[in-house]
């Protein structure tokens, strides 16, 4: 069982144009993301961002963001929409086939966004490392949620329809434990590609495995 292509329509005209930003914004979003990748959001100070990001100014976080939590939210909004942007095209090029959208190529939107932008995009590479610190702080995670339901309310609506799944706490805590797998996962597997630990792993190979996992999370 599957949803038709009008039925998805909703969700694709929520496509926006990407924002705009400038290059000194970049250049403090991929500095933090690179320190509190490593050494967690507490463990790094907006010192730390501005001497990584080359700023002289040692108020341009926040004349750029506010503070430091409000860099930390803007870097979830930027990636998360960036995201967006590959789960309509998606969907889009599902309906432009004349596809039905089922479990499959739910949990294949879902997956293929980050798998893709952390191996194969430069600009992605702290990102995942990034997301797992978020993961460990409970305020932080709080934020993720948000945000992430925000992106991904309609995949997962779909997941539980096709399913029958209520949505419920169980429901809350099979989402947590996917999204726990699939930045861990991902997260070690860069490391693996980076140390060329994982010559013989092929991506398709992985992205099987991700997509077998995540449904018996999911679903099972």
């Amino acid at each position: 069982m599957g949803i038709k292509k009008e039925s998805s329509d909703r969700f694709l005209i929520k496509s926006r144009n990407k924002d705009s930003i400038s290059q000194t914004k970049l250049r403090i979003i991929y500095s933090a993301e690179h320190l509190i990748g490593k050494h967690g959001s507490y463990g790094v100070s907006t010192r730390d961002i501005n001497k990584m990001a080359n700023q002289k100014n040692s108020s341009s976080i926040y004349y750029h963001f506010g503070n430091k939590d409000l860099l930390i939210d803007s870097i979830l909004d930027f990636r998360l929409k960036a995201l967006e942007l590959i789960y309509i095209s998606m969907l889009s090029e599902i309906n432009k086939k004349h596809l039905d959208l089922d479990t499959d190529r739910t949990l294949d939107i879902l997956i293929t966004p980050i798998l893709t932008k952390v191996l194969k995009d430069e600009s992605w590479k702290d990102y995942i490392f990034f997301m797992q610190q978020v993961y460990f702080s409970d305020d932080l995670n709080i934020k993720l949620d948000t945000r992430m339901l925000k992106t991904t309310e309609y995949l997962y609506k779909s997941l539980r329809d096709f399913n029958g799944i209520k949505n419920d706490e169980l429901w809350l805590i099979r989402l947590y434990d996917f999204r726990n797998f699939l930045i861990s996962s991902v997260a070690q597997t860069k490391k693996d590609f980076n140390s060329n630990k994982n010559k013989l792993l092929t991506k398709k190979c992985y992205f099987n495995y991700l997509h077998k996992t995540s449904k018996k999370i999911l679903i099972d």
